[in-house]
């Protein structure tokens, strides 16, 4: 099955409230661990794309590049894959779980500060975990094991770190929008669906769009990119991280946060709140309808204003004078009010219990 985007939405605030309580060093070792996975998704889609025939150097002319980008971006979703399969957290996609949070919070059992305090040392922690994790992979699995040291696979990935650290700053930071809008969509699709197959459609085709396109992601250029600086690409650290990393960090997190961390539950949670407004509270208000109905049927209240009128000796009221001319016009209310009540009691219950159908 393949849940709607009402259903996918209540799904993913139960999971952002859970990855809000985890403890900083699981989400450090968590985060670790999600670099390190983006960086295997991004090592098999250089090491193949990267060995077509005709690329050799950062300035050659290969043949078919729409075909490369293809097979690149075709192998890249193995990352992401691997993140969800295994429960890893990733920043990119923690982004968007914060809003849903924050939009979603239990008021009774949780307060504002503190769901905002649990993700920021979310965030913090998971930042660094996948930095190190991308770093990591880079040099102990692919710089110190020699996978790149020769062409084209050096020269290709080379170049890409030359081109994302001296690529505009505007313009990281719209690709970056545009990547991790279509990343969070991933991310909802594998929750949308049950089965393993229908979960690895779901991540990648948005996936596979992204890379192949040319978007930017932050933790996959924490790995290119430091790989491409321990080969020897012309370019610097600094350059990387201030104009690559910081623009690309932005832009991950405005394509989350508004694109999909807003609007998702302004299309989807407020409706789905509103039609379950009533199911989550009829059974306390059938009750509290069929209490008032009970008492309405037991003690209909204008019989016994009227006949307290002519019974209670202490009632400090004229009509206890035994007038005739008093008594006489006011002894059929009694009957005439209890032949109202019923009718008032009649007429009141089924608009009680009938209320919920409405």
């Amino acid at each position: 099955g393949f849940a709607g985007p009402a259903a996918i939405y209540q799904s993913a605030c139960t999971a952002a409230r859970r990855k809000a309580a985890l403890p900083w060093y699981k989400i450090l070792i968590s985060g670790f661990m999600a670099g390190v996975y983006i960086a295997v998704g991004g090592t098999v889609a250089t090491r193949t794309a990267g060995d077509l025939l005709g690329f050799s150097s950062p300035t050659s002319i290969y043949p078919l590049p729409g075909l490369q980008r293809f097979i690149f971006g075709g192998l890249f979703p193995v990352g992401l894959m691997l993140v969800i399969f295994h429960g890893a957290e990733l920043w990119t996609g923690n982004t968007m779980m914060c809003i849903f949070h924050l939009l979603n919070f239990d008021r009774k059992k949780e307060k504002f500060s503190s769901v905002v305090l649990g993700w920021c040392k979310n965030w913090f922690w998971c930042y660094i975990g996948n930095f190190c994790g991308s770093v990591a992979f880079a040099f102990f699995c692919c710089y110190l094991t020699g996978l790149y040291d020769a062409d084209p696979v050096k020269s290709y990935v080379m170049t890409i770190a030359y081109n994302k650290s001296t690529t505009a700053f505007y313009k990281l930071f719209f690709r970056a929008i545009g990547c991790n809008w279509l990343v969070c969509l991933a991310v909802l699709g594998a929750l949308a669906a049950d089965d393993i197959g229908s979960k690895i459609g779901a991540i990648w085709f948005p996936i596979q769009t992204f890379a192949t396109i040319g978007y930017e992601h932050s933790i996959a250029n924490m790995f290119f990119c430091p790989l491409g600086l321990m080969l020897g690409a012309n370019t610097t650290f600094w350059m990387w991280l201030g104009n690559n990393l910081v623009s690309v960090t932005l832009g991950n997190l405005v394509g989350a946060m508004l694109f999909v961390g807003l609007t998702y539950p302004f299309l989807h949670g407020t409706w789905s709140f509103q039609s379950a407004a009533p199911v989550a509270a009829s059974p306390s208000a059938e009750k509290d309808k069929e209490h008032a109905a009970g008492e309405t049927k037991a003690a209909p209240s204008p019989a016994p204003a009227t006949s307290d009128l002519h019974e209670d000796p202490h009632e400090d009221h004229a009509p206890i004078t035994p007038n005739p001319l008093i008594s006489q016009p006011a002894s059929p209310a009694p009957a005439l009010a209890t032949s109202a009540a019923p009718s008032a009691s009649t007429t009141s219950a089924p608009s009680l219990v009938s209320a919920p159908s409405l």
